[in-house]
């Protein structure tokens, strides 16, 4: 058995590449957004738990 060059095998292992990197890209930008937009919201409840005097007190944060 031997192994030959098959045309256009370059091209598809490039658009290959290309691809997957285009899908773990953007997987990974949803994936920070969402984690982002999960700490703003986190963020914002603990502020206005807080408002409320609702909060941690002193001695349980320590």
């Amino acid at each position: 058995m031997s192994c030959a060059y098959l045309p256009g095998t370059g091209t598809a292992f490039l658009a290959y590449v290309v691809t997957a990197g285009l899908v773990g890209w953007s997987v990974h930008r949803w994936t920070s957004a969402r984690a982002a937009e999960q700490l703003a919201r986190e963020r914002m409840r603990v502020r206005r738990l807080r408002k409320k005097g609702k909060g941690k007190s002193r001695a349980a944060r320590r």
